[in-house]
């Protein structure tokens, strides 16, 4: 082996001083500008498969002023911030594989520092059972007052006809991940739209561990959203920054968006609720209600409307007349075709297990998501193991009983074999 000399080792030291010098971290200068930066990431957890719609969360602690952190998705650069908080929502894509999220920080003085988050992709060659139904219902009696304190006996499920075996039972307030849609078209911002935000921020602050919510602005488009949010993250700042920027569009795509709506909670695990406030009236809606029907009955999603407005429905033997719709039409909707939408919302939220609540007025949408937000926290969870499970896409039917008579259960009727 070549013996080095000391010329030689004083060359190579030469070299790498010089190296430091260049960076500006020569050592007996600024002893700080050379400490590392700690960059870590606070979500989403390590070593967890990542899917669609991830919401990702950076922590900076350094001496040196942050000049900007980026954020690159495999390799990609998906976001820039040059002020905390350092958050952004990813859409990673559907595919089932590996994935890395890179934090790189950029200060003033210095070299960057960068964190790494490695996603492993969801392994299926294990065998995993994921054949479980999962139910949630709501007890009422004949009064429509909700029942709470009933136990796993007093219930029993029906799967196309035949008795099922409990397996999880779970009574009380379970956590949940809802979509919160607020109409922001012309009709609601001019003259509603404030008090429709303050029962959202209300919503929002009653939130429990585990909860999460995602707010979405729509008129005939998205006008703004919030990321998801827990019960210990800043939403008031993200609804202020969303209110001073909205402006008023002229018409609502309720049907659209709810359908929007039942793609981003299908994003998330456990429970999932969309809860849409509305005047109910929709002229510029693409999806015909019918197509948005058949992805609520697939979803796993339960669907609440608070709606207000003048439109009353009357009923005569098969025929519905619809009172207080104006006679007016868009390129999209004839105003025949918006009445008929107008029932069909109420078919879609009763067939996942929600329902419609028509208010009289604005001032009354606190109230109506305080209603649903109680019924929320105590629906019972029930879960089963189909005795027949076939795997073809077929249709099975659905029922709950109690062994009271006198209750009513109200839980999502069907769902497809897959």
């Amino acid at each position: 082996m070549p013996r080095r000399d000391a010329g030689s080792s004083g060359r190579s030291a030469c070299k790498v001083l010089t190296l430091w010098a260049l960076l500006g971290l020569t050592w007996g200068t600024s002893p700080s500008v050379a400490e590392s930066a700690e960059v870590r990431f606070l979500r989403p957890p390590a070593g967890t498969p990542l899917f669609d719609e991830v919401d990702v969360e950076v922590a900076v602690e350094s001496e040196r002023p942050v000049q900007r952190v980026e954020l690159r998705f495999d390799g990609a650069l998906v976001g820039r911030r040059t002020s905390p908080p350092w958050r952004w929502t990813v859409d990673v894509g559907p595919q089932n594989r590996a994935r890395v999220l890179y934090a790189d920080v950029f200060f003033e003085t210095g070299v960057p520092d960068r964190a790494e988050l490695l996603a492993p992709r969801f392994e299926t060659d294990e065998e995993i059972d994921l054949g479980l139904r999962q139910l949630y219902a709501t007890v009422t009696d004949r009064s429509g007052r909700r029942v709470s304190g009933l136990d796993k006996k007093d219930f029993t499920v029906l799967d196309d006809g035949e008795e099922q075996e409990l397996v999880t039972f779970e009574g009380g307030d379970i956590p949940f991940t809802a979509v919160l849609l607020v109409d922001s078209s012309q009709s609601v911002l001019r003259r509603a739209f404030g008090i429709a935000l303050r029962g959202a921020r209300s919503f929002v602050e009653s939130l429990r561990e585990h909860d999460e919510v995602k707010l979405l602005f729509f008129g005939d488009r998205i006008t703004g959203s919030t990321r998801w949010n827990g019960p210990d993250d800043d939403v008031e700042a993200q609804l202020d920054s969303l209110a001073e920027g909205l402006t008023s569009l002229s018409g609502s795509a309720i049907i659209d968006h709810l359908h929007l709506a039942l793609l981003r909670a299908e994003t998330r695990n456990g429970r999932r609720v969309v809860i849409a406030l509305t005047d109910g009236w929709d002229l510029h809606s693409v999806l015909r209600a019918e197509q948005v029907a058949e992805v609520a009955r697939r979803s796993q999603a339960q669907i609440f409307i608070i709606r207000w407005g003048r439109i009353h429905v009357r009923i005569t033997g098969n025929y519905e007349r619809l009172l207080g719709v104006p006679s007016v039409n868009s390129s999209l909707r004839s105003a025949h075709r918006a009445r008929r939408d107008y029932v069909h919302l109420e078919e879609i939220a009763r067939s996942t297990g929600g329902r419609v609540l028509d208010i009289t007025g604005i001032d009354q949408v606190d109230g109506a998501l305080k209603e649903i937000l109680g019924e929320l926290r105590e629906q019972y969870a029930l879960g089963y193991y189909p005795s027949d499970r076939r795997r073809d896409g077929s249709w099975h039917e659905v029922e709950i009983l109690v062994k009271d008579r006198g209750l009513d259960v109200r839980t999502r009727g069907t769902y497809v074999d897959d």
